[in-house]
């Protein structure tokens, strides 16, 4: 985000229930280790990087 103001408009405007907003570095490291040979086993998924977004239940359409 830009500004804090930018930040904490988009934050009234998606709730982020774990940990706030994820850094860019964060899903780098995501994409790394799913390109690397550590990753044997893991394809075909979606993997969201969404704060808790999904997990707690507030993927409803009033969020959408």
């Amino acid at each position: 985000m830009e500004t804090e103001e930018a930040r904490e408009q988009l934050a009234a405007m998606v709730p982020m229930p774990l940990n706030g907003f994820a850094e860019p570095i964060v899903v780098a490291r995501l994409l790394v280790w799913l390109a690397s040979e550590e990753n044997t086993h893991l394809c075909g998924q979606v993997i969201f990087v969404d704060g808790g977004f999904h997990v707690l239940g507030m993927a409803q359409p009033e969020y959408l």
